[in-house]
């Protein structure tokens, strides 16, 4: 009887040790908490500027329906600020204009686009059109140096001038340029931050992704929430005529994001990480006083 007595309270002490590490356990496989309602938070937010689609699981499928049609107007235009970059020695790369409203549920998301170069898209916004030009972004962190790696605009961008930015630009469909981005998006990505940065991104295939629209400009945006670069690559980074690197150490990144310095759709994109739990971010997760959550509650109100 006692030994029957003395081993029930052995089972239930071994049970009561085990709890802390087994929520711990759970925490790990459960991933980083996410804010709640955060898609919905940011749209409110950021009514006017950005609209965040949704999460993707697979990278969206892309149909090139041949060329985007342009007025005779539009054409004359076209062939003015194509001297202009000429004049300048800046690239005509070509972009991918999207047509027709995609169906956002399905997963992945089928976009088809028409070919045009960058000269014809800015005589389309001359015209007051705004394109919607199919483009990647990547927000990137260095574990290792703590710090948010941004892209500061140089003051020839064509939009946001000298603001920060997440890193990615426009996607370059096969068939308009020697160095297309073929099907995929991710090559996209991986070559503006070559560009923009000179450092070579590993893209794992779980990082999370979502899709958003810059309404301001038009751009619609696949975004890599958070990829991690080693210590070394952050010190190897160059800045281009493009614009500057700035990297921002975590305990500064709440109040910059506090600022108007950012391009609006660059600032969604640091929130939806921050919302999602910093993923990519190895170690412990901590924004000053705050953790990744409770930093995205600080700035985007329920």
């Amino acid at each position: 009887m006692w030994e029957t007595i003395g081993l029930g309270i052995g089972i239930d002490a071994l049970k009561a040790a085990a709890r802390p590490a087994i929520r711990r356990a759970r925490k790990v496989l459960q991933g980083p908490r996410r804010s709640k309602h955060w898609r919905s938070r940011l749209n409110k937010e950021f009514a006017r500027s950005v609209l965040v689609y949704r999460e993707a699981t697979e990278e969206p499928h892309i149909v090139v329906d041949g060329d985007y049609q342009l007025t005779d107007s539009q054409r004359t235009k076209a062939k003015e600020h194509k001297r202009e970059l000429e004049e300048r020695n800046r690239p005509n790369d070509s972009h991918a204009i999207v047509q027709g409203e995609p169906s956002w549920r399905c997963d992945p998301v089928v976009f088809h686009v028409g070919g045009l170069d960058f000269a014809s898209v800015q005589a389309l916004r001359d015209d007051g059109v705004k394109p919607e030009i199919l483009s990647v972004s990547a927000v990137i962190l260095c574990s290792e140096t703590r710090r948010m790696i941004v892209h500061k605009r140089s003051m020839e961008s064509a939009t946001f001038k000298g603001c920060l930015h997440t890193f990615g630009g426009a996607y370059m469909p096969p068939g308009y340029h020697v160095k297309d981005d073929g099907t995929s998006l991710v090559t996209t990505v991986l070559r503006e931050v070559l560009e923009e940065s000179r450092i070579s991104l590993h893209i794992d295939s779980s990082c999370p992704m979502i899709l958003a629209k810059e309404l301001a400009t038009g751009f619609v945006q696949l975004v890599f929430l958070g990829i991690d670069i080693s210590g070394g690559d952050a010190r190897r980074i160059e800045h281009t005529w493009e614009g500057n690197v700035e990297q921002i150490a975590f305990s500064e990144l709440i109040g910059s994001l506090r600022t108007d310095n950012w391009v609006p759709s660059g600032k969604v994109h640091v929130l939806a990480w921050l919302a999602l739990g910093a993923p990519g971010l190895m170690g412990r997760a901590r924004f000053g006083e705050y953790s990744p959550r409770k930093a995205f509650d600080s700035l985007v109100p329920r």
